[in-house]
């Protein structure tokens, strides 16, 4: 039995949701570290840490 490789993308896109909250920055961090190795393709997002200054 052959193997295909997975083609499922994991996407590590800090902060999508939270705006300038840093907990949700560290949950993607933490979360992407917790998951298993992916066998296909990860991309990262990059986004601006949060900062303490209001939007």
């Amino acid at each position: 039995m052959t193997t295909q490789p997975d083609e499922t993308l994991r996407l590590i896109f800090p902060q999508w949701q939270g705006g300038n909250n840093a907990p949700y920055h560290f949950g993607a961090q933490l979360l992407a570290w917790l998951a298993p190795d992916a066998s296909g393709p990860v991309e990262h997002v990059a986004v601006t840490e949060p900062v303490d200054q209001p939007l």
